[in-house]
């Protein structure tokens, strides 16, 4: 088991262009990202698809995918996905996993937007809207735990989540109140259907 300890820096130096008025992307101040937990730590589909029991999912290698898959793997019973992962993905699915008891996501997984002021989900709306992004959840019916950190999935704009009846869990970004940078959390801001069917009716949110 190897610690799943992804971090960002609480700040950056924001560089811009003189002539243009540009920041460099790679200079964007971002606010950290919290560790997700303890597992085998994967870094590609293939290793994914081995199906191991408890998965911590990280690595650069994600940010090319245009799809995230965790379907059919009869062992997995947690899977957490570490933070700033899967920037391109288009489509997410857990799906068909039938002892999957958790499902974590750390902070700005899944998004090509960033929790600042340049390349906030504000300012990217009308590229949310052509894309369509879709999160998919469906078919697990011991999954009990869901939580999904700040700014992650910003961009999806369709999530379903259905046929999960031991669900009692569903934990959407985090309040801080001592800083109100940290407190967007813009976790699902491009969402403009959520769907949830199968549920249990004591899901807490």
């Amino acid at each position: 088991m190897s610690p799943a300890g992804f971090s960002a820096p609480p700040y950056a130096v924001a560089f811009q262009d003189p002539e243009t008025g540009k920041i460099f992307d790679r200079f964007k101040q971002v606010p950290p990202c919290s560790p997700v937990g303890e597992g085998t730590i994967v870094g590609s589909p293939r290793e994914l698809a081995r199906g191991r029991e408890n998965v911590v999912v990280a690595g650069v290698s994600w940010e090319k995918e245009k799809v995230f898959e965790a379907v059919g793997l009869e062992r997995l019973r947690r899977l957490m996905v570490g933070g700033c992962i899967g920037s391109a993905c288009e489509r997410v699915e857990v799906r068909e996993l039938p002892l999957l008891e958790e499902f974590v996501v750390g902070d700005d997984s899944f998004t090509r937007s960033m929790r600042c002021d340049a390349m906030s989900p504000f300012t990217q709306q009308d590229r949310i809207r052509k894309e369509k992004r879709k999160l998919v959840i469906a078919k697990c019916p011991q999954l009990a735990r869901i939580e999904i950190g700040n700014g992650a999935f910003s961009d999806f704009s369709a999530v379903t989540m259905e046929d999960l009846p031991q669900l009692s869990r569903l934990k959407v970004g985090t309040a801080e109140k001592k800083d109100p940078f940290m407190n967007r959390s813009y976790a699902f801001f491009g969402c403009e259907s959520f769907e949830l069917r199968g549920i249990c009716e004591e899901t807490n949110p």
